[in-house]
């Protein structure tokens, strides 16, 4: 395909009338004229005049000046040495009829094209070419087929200046055709009825996704989830990038027809930058740090290639605004990125998945083969001149398609996970009730206040009942609730470990949320604290000689993340791990690891609880540090 042609594909714009009137084409040199007979003639030689591009001069100027290079060598200049020059075209055209013509005039793909008609010293210009902005302008045929309209009066001859401005990519110029008004009405309106279905179909297409858009942004807006992030760029993305390619055909001007050069711009961002959103969203959907470690790294450092490539690619547009260089680089991105994913999406199909991670695997498969399809039969037919396309015109269909389908597989898949999650999360609220409300810490209170019953303390055993129900109480209320406030959380455990202070007579604690200025109004989960507070206690603590303190701090990070402390200066996890192993204790805190569960499902959180050993200068165990980073509501 020649270098025309690919740039014509990359913008769209419509070259069916441009071929279809070849047809019918008087011939005259590098001119043809279609619809008309003899009333409209080019009565003198064309020529051209050349000028560089950093001195441009008006179109009086340049009539001045002598236009003495013959027309035949024009355009060869202009495919091989065009980056520094104005190109300058001159001819006479006479309208030998008694009425108005209104001629269209086409320079194939140019990157920008001024005709100027002269009337004396008056000149009347029009603007076109592949990357002029067309703004407001309501001529479809000027604006969307890139003919420039002149007009010409009954027996008038007229003056014709013609200035070409190639930027991009050198141009196989063909020469230029002239098309009279009925003629180009007439073949417009032909081929809108051809191609009609074609409109349909990509007018439901766009309406298809910018219905999954408000849908996605709205189940984005309620959960504030990531992975519904990342699919909502995604989704935006594609959905741009085909309308980049489609605006022309769907009757409206919205930006890409009326801002071409934004679709060079854009070219990289449109077709690349959804490999990025779709690796995140995979990543955290699929759950890949956990179950798929190492596939996690290879796709993050593949996420920051895609900015990499994206970003150094705009940059030598920028730069050198060379239109071959820049598709080139992106194809070969583009096919880098499309194998990547293809073979990743090969093997983890071979690993063990939940039903909706089929889902997203699945649509990936059916988008790739969509792409591959279209790739080859768009080698076929242009590189080896073989059509096996069933008479489909636009390849670009079997893309779409697929990703039509991934679309479709990827909702269900959000929605299954959804009710999964949510059947999880209620399957944890009832064990973490259980875990916190263990055997041993019941027995262990009842235990207290038979013995100060017994011993005859029957205020200490009063006191100790009037907690130990009010703990009850707490802990099977705030079990009915997916969220309670902070500071019902801070009392369940001041509850919980004055209980336990019966226990040690030289156990102190203390809680500390001053740092809290919204502490009445912060929501959050109930019951994710109290868990690594027993463990301080029963690992920790319990084993320690003399003073035994734990320290509990609640911290605000930024508007929507709570820090929570919780200190000891117990034996130490080393020293506690070799005691359980003596005896023979197998015992790993379930509180712990449910509560770990729910952060990550019920918050959609990932590595939020950080254990530090705590040690003096010589490197004696001094204690232990857990910090959990909660995402709370307001």
């Amino acid at each position: 395909m020649n270098e025309t042609k690919r740039l014509v594909l990359y913008f769209l714009l419509p070259s069916l009338i441009f071929f279809s009137l070849t047809a019918d084409a008087q011939q005259d040199s590098l001119v043809s004229k279609h619809g008309f007979d003899n009333e409209f003639q080019i009565v003198s030689a064309i020529s051209y005049l050349v000028e560089p591009s950093v001195f441009p001069q008006n179109v009086k100027s340049i009539r001045e000046k002598l236009f003495t290079n013959s027309y035949e060598s024009f355009a060869h200049e202009l495919k091989t040495d065009y980056r520094t020059k104005n190109f300058w075209l001159r001819f006479y055209v006479s309208n030998l009829t008694g009425t108005v013509q209104h001629p269209y005039f086409n320079f194939g793909g140019a990157d920008y094209v001024t005709l100027f008609v002269s009337r004396g010293d008056i000149f009347i210009s029009s603007h076109g070419g592949l990357l002029q902005e067309h703004g407001n302008v309501n001529d479809t045929l000027h604006q969307f087929a890139a003919y420039l309209p002149a007009t010409i009066f009954p027996k008038e001859q007229v003056e014709v200046f013609v200035k070409i401005v190639q930027q991009t990519h050198g141009l196989d110029f063909a020469g230029f055709k002239v098309v009279s008004a009925d003629k180009l009405y007439k073949q417009t309106a032909i081929d809108y009825f051809e191609n009609r279905q074609e409109t349909i179909v990509q007018v439901l297409f766009q309406g298809f996704m910018l219905c999954q858009i408000i849908f996605i942004f709205l189940q984005w807006l309620f959960a504030r989830s990531k992975d519904y992030l990342y699919y909502l760029m995604y989704l935006v993305l594609i959905a741009l990038y085909f309308l980049s390619k489609y605006e022309n055909i769907l009757g409206e001007h919205i930006f890409f027809t009326k801002y071409p050069l934004a679709v060079l711009y854009l070219h990289d961002i449109l077709l690349i930058l959804p490999y990025f959103f779709s690796f995140r969203f995979s990543r955290i959907f699929l759950e890949m740090p956990i179950y798929f470690p190492v596939i996690n790294k290879l796709m993050k450092n593949m996420e920051y290639l895609v900015i990499t490539v994206v970003a150094i690619n705009t940059v030598l547009l920028i730069i050198f605004f060379n239109a071959w260089l820049y598709f080139l680089i992106g194809t070969i991105a583009a096919s880098l990125f499309f194998t990547f994913s293809f073979g990743i999406i090969l093997y983890l199909l071979t690993q063990k998945q939940k039903q909706y991670g089929y889902y997203i695997l699945f649509g990936g498969l059916v988008v790739g083969l969509g792409g591959i399809i279209g790739i080859v039969l768009s080698f076929l037919r242009f590189n080896l001149h073989l059509d096996i396309a069933m008479g489909i015109d636009n390849l670009l269909i079997f893309g779409q398609t697929g990703f039509l389908v991934e679309v479709i597989l990827f909702t269900l898949a959000l929605s299954q996970k959804k009710i999964v999650d949510a059947r999880q999360v209620a399957e944890l609220q009832m064990k973490a009730l259980k875990a916190q409300m263990n055997p041993h810490f019941v027995f262990n209170s009842l235990s207290s206040i038979q013995e100060s019953i017994v011993l005859g303390k029957t205020d200490a055993a009063s006191r100790y009942l009037g907690k130990f129900s009010k703990l009850i109480r707490s802990v099977l209320e705030n079990s009915e609730k997916q969220l309670i406030f902070l500071q019902q959380e801070i009392d369940s455990l001041q509850l919980y470990l004055e209980l336990e202070s019966f226990r040690f007579d030289d156990f102190s604690f203390r809680i500390d949320s001053n740092k809290i200025e919204d502490l009445p109004f912060i929501k959050l989960p109930a019951m994710l604290v109290q868990p690594y507070v027993e463990n301080a206690i029963k690992h920790g603590l319990s084993h320690k000689e003399g003073d035994k303190k734990l320290k509990i701090l609640f911290e605000e990070e930024g508007d929507q993340l709570l820090k929570v402390t919780i200190e000891d200066n117990g034996i130490g996890r080393r020293r506690a791990g070799i005691i359980n192993q003596k005896r023979n204790s197998l015992h790993q805190s379930m509180g712990m690891k449910i509560t770990e569960q729910r952060l990550h499902l019920q918050l959609k959180q990932s590595k939020d609880v950080r254990i530090v050993d705590l040690a003096d200068s010589n490197g004696n165990a001094t204690g232990t540090s857990v910090t959990i980073y909660i995402n709370i509501e307001s």
